[in-house]
Formats: C-alpha cells, structure tokens, sequence
C-alpha cells in the first residue's frame, strides 16, 4: 500500500531527526558553561550606621558568585584560554569598584585565579579543568547605581562559546504536550483511515496502520521530549555548585573557599 509506505517513510526520517538530535546534544566534547548569583548586602542609609572596607566607607556592597564549569566531554585546559581580551571574563561597569575577591579551581590544584585588566574585567584563568570541574569564586564590589549593578559575562574557550548554564530544570508539564500531540495524531490518522480507505477494518490492514502509526507517534513525542527535556540536562549545574551560588559560605564549596 503506498500510503503505508509513506508513513514509513516519514517514520524513518522522524527517527534519524532524533538520533541526529541526540548525538549533538548529549555528545558535545566540548561545553564550557557559567552561572552568577549577584546580592545587595545594603547601603549606608542610617546617619549612624555605615559599611566600611578596611576604614573606607561603601556606598553599596554587592557580592557577585560565579561557577564556570566544564560540562563536555573533554577537559578544558589552559592552553584552550585566549588571551584576556577574549577568554572568560566578567566585566564591571566604570561605576563599579571592587573590594576584594577569591577564586577556587574544584580539580584540587588551587591554580584558579581573577585577574583585572584596565577595562574592569575579571579574567578568569586555570590550569585545567576536568569533566564537571569548575573554576568558583566570589566577588565583592561597590558601586555607584543605588538600585542595580551592571555586569556581564564576556569571551568564549577555543573551540566554544561560553554559554550560560540552567541552575533549575524545566518543569515537568513539558512532558504533557509531546502526548496530547501524539494522541491529536493518532486520532487524526485513525479517523482519516477509516473515512477514505474501505478495507481499514480488515484485520491485517488495521495492524499495519496501527503499529506504523503508533512508532511515528512515538517518534514524534521523542523528539518533542528532547525539545522541551532532554535537551536542557546537559546545561543543569551540577548540584555542589548550585549550593555554593546560593548558599554562598554556609554551603561545603564556600567553606572551603575561604579555608584554604
């Protein structure tokens, strides 16, 4: 039957969309990733109470937590880091200043560092970093703007951009929609079958349609599961440094921070 040729056609085409998808995604060698978490510690708005930094007074004290971690397949090392006009950095706006900053490399070596160019970056540099590793840090700097701290994350590794990571994973009711349209599918092809094709019911005519259908359908609800999913697992931080951007000292990777 040649519509029954088509639809497996279509489901083989479906199937290597998905297998496509599924070796870029998950197999990528090399995926540098960052995440910052930035808070307002305050200003001075008591005449008696204030915010100093070794005697001087802060107008406004913002704490600034990073994790780039390497989240490939390959380990990232330094001779992958550009030069500090264009490896991973992060950059200030000219009203900030900074105060003070530590930075921590999870591979064991202490060989994370920040240095700041002339242009208020703070480069970021290592001697390598392993699969799930991670370069983490903090930040302190005062700033002009009362309200919000301007910064970014700049630069990229060789052979990759620095992209920003996911510190929480999708919602499940994505999963929801990859099975009402498969369902609406399934329904549709049923019912079109049965209004245009006389023989539908006989036995062996309905077990080819149903199980071609059902295999399309299930491609087509896996390839939306990637979409909405499955795609977003390889950006999730790992959980040890979601602690550290939100918990800050109270979490295992800020003690050891500041304890070494």
């Amino acid at each position: 039957m040649d519509y029954l040729g088509f639809l497996i056609g279509i489901g083989g085409l479906a199937l290597t969309a998905i297998a496509t998808v599924l070796t870029v995604v998950l197999h990528k060698s090399v995926r540098p990733l960052y995440l910052i978490d930035i808070s307002k510690f305050g200003g001075i708005e008591h005449p008696d109470i204030g915010i100093t930094f070794k005697g001087d007074p802060v107008p406004n004290l913002y704490v600034l937590r990073f994790v780039l971690w390497n989240a490939g397949k390959k380990e990232i090392r330094s001779e992958d880091l550009p030069n500090p006009k264009a490896g991973p950095r992060i950059k200030f706006d000219s009203g900030s200043k900074v105060l003070s900053q530590l930075a921590y490399s999870s591979t064991g070596d202490d060989t994370g560092k920040i240095t700041f160019s002339k242009h208020n970056e703070a480069c970021l540099t290592f001697d390598y970093l392993n699969k799930d590793d991670a370069l983490i840090g903090e930040i302190y700097f005062s700033s002009a703007d009362e309200e919000n701290a301007e910064f970014e994350f700049l630069g990229s590794i060789k052979g990759a951009k620095v992209k920003k990571g996911l510190i929480e994973s999708r919602t499940a009711t994505n999963i929801v929609w990859p099975l009402v349209i498969s369902g609406f599918l399934i329904f549709s092809t049923f019912g079109y079958a049965s209004t245009t094709f006389p023989h539908f019911t006989n036995g062996s005519v309905f077990l080819d349609v149903f199980t071609v259908v059902f295999f399309l359908s299930l491609a087509v609800a896996s390839f939306l599961s990637i979409r909405f999913n499955v795609r977003s697992i390889p950006f999730m931080v790992p959980e040890r440094y979601r602690e550290f951007l939100i918990d800050g000292l109270d979490s295992d990777l800020g003690l050891y921070l500041y304890n070494n």
